[in-house]
C-alpha cells in the first residue's frame, strides 16, 4: 500500500517500530489491525525505494491519520528512528498510541500518552488499540495502565 492510499481512506496508521525488536511485534499488529479495516503504513512494505526514506517517512506520517509507537527495548537508543517518527508525528498534530511490546519506559515526549500493554494481554491491548484507531481524536484521555512506575 503506497502512502497516497493511506490518505484516501479512513481509518489509517503509520506503524513505527524499531527494526532490531520491534518488527515482529509491528508485522503482527500489521496484520490485525487491517483484518479489521484499518490501512497502515509499514517501512518494509511500504517504502519506496526510489524516494530519499526520510522524506518517505514524513509523507507517510503525513498522509496517516495517527502513529502506532512500538515500544520495545531498542526504541531507547538515543538515535532511534522511532523517537524521530515520533517527534515529526507530533509536529503534524497526529494522534499517537503507545503500544508497548516490552516493559520498558516510552520516550518521555509520549510518556503521557494513551498506553496500549500488548506485552500483558495483546488481545486486551488489540481491542482497546482497534478503538482508538477508530476513533476520531485519539488523543491521551484513555491511558489504562499508566506510565512506567507511575
Amino acid at each position: 500500500m503506497r502512502t497516497e492510499d493511506c490518505a484516501a481512506r479512513e481509518p489509517s496508521a503509520f506503524i513505527s517500530y524499531a527494526t532490531e525488536d520491534g518488527a515482529v511485534h509491528a508485522a503482527r499488529l500489521d496484520r490485525a489491525l487491517r483484518e479489521h479495516g484499518v490501512v497502515t503504513w509499514l517501512y518494509v512494505r511500504d517504502m519506496d525505494e526510489a524516494v530519499d526514506f526520510t522524506s518517505g517517512l514524513e509523507q507517510a506520517i503525513q498522509a496517516a491519520d495517527r502513529l502506532i509507537a512500538c515500544i520495545t527495548l531498542d526504541v531507547q537508543r538515543a538515535d532511534s528512528y522511532v523517537r524521530r517518527e515520533i517527534a515529526y508525528a507530533q509536529l503534524c498534530g497526529k494522534p499517537i498510541a503507545v503500544a508497548r511490546f516490552a516493559p520498558v519506559r516510552p520516550p518521555i515526549s509520549v510518556v503521557t500518552h494513551t498506553y496500549f500493554e500488548f506485552h500483558k494481554d495483546w488481545d486486551a491491548a488489540f481491542e482497546r488499540l482497534l478503538l482508538f484507531c477508530r476513533s476520531g481524536s485519539g488523543t491521551t484521555a484513555d491511558r489504562a495502565g499508566g506510565p512506567v512506575g507511575g
